[in-house]
């Protein structure tokens, strides 16, 4: 810490102690008042004592963060903090998920240019089923790391290629969600993901909390944040339990980032 820096906080330290030195002068002065002239404190009423606490918000927000007054008054001082906070994440959050969507852009990029565009046919869900056994491949025969994900990034990038073709063609993607193969959730997720007006939020919130797979929780929770934008309908209880899954994931994570803004979105609505 530079000598700047450490002057800075000891000024305010300093400052905070004298704020609090007066308070407690103040209070007192009030106490002994209050002795001397009683029948001036009996004219003060609750308004009065209110009005007197907005009055000195501004000079309390550094050492008090709620001041509340049942039936009156209740100031949350540090809400700005709050927000500030939450559009970092909301920012942050934006940000991983512009590049990882950028990534699956230049990935189905190369595959065109490769010829494996197949876009003039109709998808199958035979397509998809194999392309999840290559997922399991994929992710059983490499290390974790940059390189693994990228792969899966590609191989997640075709389904939805593949997922793309099916239209509606395929009823029974829900029930896949709920299958014990990742590959085969994960395939449900990338419908999920290009059709998110037929989602189910609940199915998807549960494929989420049952795997143990970072990789398939991500697409997962972009999946029901697709969802939740498309205006799908949800419930009380899977609000909660979208703020269930933020807390288990750590703060440094995308997936930390995703739940909890799918979390503020999903309340918002409900406001």
């Amino acid at each position: 810490m530079g000598a700047n820096a450490t002057t800075t906080l000891n000024s305010a330290m300093a400052s905070h102690k004298r704020l609090r030195i007066a308070i407690s002068i103040g209070a007192l002065a009030a106490v002994l008042l209050r002795i001397l002239f009683p029948a001036l404190f009996e004219r003060i009423d609750s308004v009065s004592v209110a009005l007197f606490i907005v009055a000195v918000i501004p000079w309390l927000a550094p050492i008090i963060s709620k001041i509340a007054i049942p039936g009156l008054i209740e100031a949350e001082l540090r809400d700005l903090k709050q927000e500030v906070q939450e559009t970092k994440d909301e920012a942050a959050s934006a940000s991983k998920i512009a590049l990882r969507s950028q990534d699956l852009a230049l990935f189905s990029g190369a595959e065109a240019e490769q010829g494996l565009d197949t876009a003039g046919r109709d998808g199958s869900v035979q397509s998809l089923v194999a392309l999840a056994k290559n997922y399991a491949a994929v992710r059983g025969s490499m290390p974790g790391g940059p390189a693994r994900t990228a792969a899966m990034d590609r191989l997640f990038g075709q389904m939805l290629q593949e997922a793309s073709r099916l239209g509606r063609n395929w009823p029974g993607h829900n029930e896949a969600l709920r299958s014990k193969e990742a590959g085969e959730q994960l395939g449900a997720i990338a419908y999920a993901f290009a059709f998110p007006e037929a989602a189910d939020v609940s199915a998807l919130i549960e494929t989420v909390e049952n795997t143990k797979q970072p990789f398939v929780q991500y697409w997962g929770l972009r999946a029901i944040q697709r969802a939740v934008d498309a205006g799908v309908a949800y419930s009380l209880r899977d609000v909660e339990r979208v703020r269930t899954l933020a807390s288990a994931f750590g703060s440094a994570t995308d997936r930390f980032l995703i739940a909890s803004s799918i979390s503020r979105a999903l309340e918002k609505k409900l406001i």
